[in-house]
C-alpha cells in the first residue's frame, strides 16, 4: 500500500535523457517520469510504502540508473 509520495529531481549526462526516462518509467515505484526544462533534466513522481523504502528506491534503483549524475528529493507532505 502506497503511503509516501515524492518528487525526484534529476540531472543526467548529456545525451542520456530519453534512456534514463525510459529506465525510470520501468521501475514499479515510479508513477511518472518526464524530461523537463530548467535546472533539472527529469522529474519523477514515486509512490512507496514508507520512508525506508523510499531510501532504498533512491539509493538502490534511481541513483544506480546509468546516466544519472545527481538527484534531489522532495517528499509530499500534503496533497
Amino acid at each position: 500500500m502506497v503511503m509516501i509520495h515524492a518528487y525526484i529531481f534529476l540531472t543526467v549526462s548529456v545525451g542520456k535523457l530519453k534512456e534514463v526516462v525510459q529506465k525510470l518509467s520501468s521501475l514499479p515505484e515510479v508513477v511518472r517520469a518526464e524530461g523537463v526544462t530548467g535546472p533539472y533534466d527529469i522529474v519523477a513522481y514515486v509512490g512507496v510504502e514508507d520512508l525506508g523504502t523510499l531510501t532504498k528506491v533512491l539509493m538502490g534503483k534511481v541513483d544506480a540508473v546509468p546516466g544519472v549524475t545527481s538527484s534531489m528529493t522532495a517528499v509530499v507532505v500534503e496533497g
